[in-house]
């Protein structure tokens, strides 16, 4: 075994991609001592195999010093300056390419123009395999591939590559090779994708994970609200990230996004504590922008739902505690009606007939008023809320319960009407 270990050449670090008889093919290992070459040839493919159940590529072994494939652009490639990718294709043949092993001051990129025999295509590099600016550059590409299929309206591809650019540089190592340019980069990329995630989860209805990126985000604008006035926050005011878009438009943004999710789960008290973060936050701004306006008329419409839907519960709460332990039981109506019904009916008061016109041009001009046209219209917009069918629907409720108790009431006045009187005689007695 020890014979065999020796014997194993390992996979070449940039796997070039080549062009073969049989097609294109990969090269896995060059290095071996024999000179033969291992090509894996990826146009083909075999039958899966009863171990595997897979289909795998035909390996090609040969000696022979294959050309590289044309150079796209897109492609990786790696020349004498160090590894790139392919910028453009000019028409007159030269290959334009952005190296990626080395960089110039802050986030400045080298170009280098070459010809395509000077290039070798090689293949992609996996996470574990990038940089911390490739992944950076990586998760860039992502984020603008899904905010093209947000607009599309194809949500859950978006938000698929918004978690891959997030996982990319969730756990980025840095090295004393990064800049605090690619630093500050790596923060905006991850505060962004976390607060679009949540907007992509919000449209497929995905409550619970839209409250997490929606407090991932927060979590990384506190952090950065509390390094104000250093490097990576004076490095994104000059990109022009101003604060109020930070620490204001931003984090709202997060807030109402957690506040939304909550409401769908009708958890109502972590939706106030979100509008009310989110209140403070917006009315502590003293520019107010179009985008903060906007928010605050948000805050206000949720919260007024939110009031509505706490207030219905207590009144469904009232109802079964009436109906369990506050409710009485009425009697029996009887066919023919008691003596007291029949006095009550011939003691009635009549009318008059002018003060009943009066009361309907009263109604005339009141149904006329602008006020009525007022609460008609809020009615019907869900948006523009008001209380006082709220407060007309308690009132019918203690209306209908001191009905069904006023038997039970005017009895206990009488008994402590009578009890008064009894104590003022025996008083006067003595």
């Amino acid at each position: 075994m020890s014979a065999n270990f020796k014997e194993y050449t390992p996979e070449d670090k940039n796997q070039a991609i080549v062009q073969t008889p049989y097609g294109r093919g990969l090269v896995i290992r060059s290095g071996r001592k024999d000179g033969v070459q291992e090509i894996e040839l990826t146009e083909w493919k075999l039958a899966p195999s009863s171990r595997s159940r897979r289909s795998s590529f035909p390996m090609l072994y040969s000696k022979q010093k294959y050309p590289s494939v044309k150079p796209m652009k897109g492609d990786d490639i790696t020349c004498l300056w160090g590894r790139g990718r392919v910028s453009e294709i000019r028409k007159d043949g030269i290959v334009a390419v952005k190296l990626s092993s080395w960089r110039l001051a802050k986030r400045s990129l080298v170009s280098c123009y070459l010809k395509p025999s000077d290039v070798q295509v090689v293949r992609k590099k996996i996470q574990r395999e990038m940089s911390v600016y490739e992944r950076v550059e990586f998760a860039k590409e992502c984020k603008l591939t899904a905010t093209k299929q947000f607009s599309k309206k194809m949500y859950l591809a978006a938000l698929n590559m918004y978690s891959k650019a997030i996982d990319a540089i969730r756990y980025v190592n840095h090295d004393a090779g990064s800049s605090n340019e690619i630093r500050g980069d790596l923060v905006m990329v991850m505060i962004t994708c976390n607060n679009n995630a949540a907007t992509c989860c919000r449209q497929l209805q995905k409550w619970d994970e839209c409250i997490k990126f929606a407090k991932n985000a927060l979590v990384l604008l506190d952090a950065l609200y509390g390094k104000r006035g250093l490097k990576i926050h004076t490095i994104l005011n000059a990109d022009g990230f101003k604060d109020s878009k930070l620490f204001s438009e931003w984090r709202v943004k997060s807030y109402l996004l957690a506040a939304r999710a909550h409401f769908e789960k009708q958890d109502y008290e972590e939706v106030m504590k979100d509008l009310d973060a989110a209140s403070r936050i917006s009315t502590k701004e003293t520019m107010q922008t179009p985008t903060l306006v906007s928010q605050q008329k948000e805050i206000k419409t949720l919260k007024a739902y939110c009031i509505r839907e706490q207030k219905a519960i207590k009144r469904k709460e009232k109802k079964r505690a009436q109906a369990m332990f506050g409710g009485s039981v009425l009697p029996e109506k009887s066919a023919l009606p008691s003596r007291e019904q029949s006095t009550n009916n011939n003691s009635k008061m009549q009318i008059p007939q002018n003060q009943s016109m009066k009361s309907k041009t009263l109604v005339s001009e009141k149904a006329k008023s602008p006020l009525s046209e007022d609460i008609s219209t809020s009615e019907a917009h869900p948006a523009a809320l008001s209380d006082t069918k709220d407060d007309a629907e308690d009132e019918e409720e203690e209306l209908s319960f001191f009905g069904e108790h006023k038997e039970a009431i005017i009895l206990g006045v009488i008994l402590a009407g009578a009890g008064i009187l009894s104590s003022t005689l025996f008083r006067n007695k003595r």
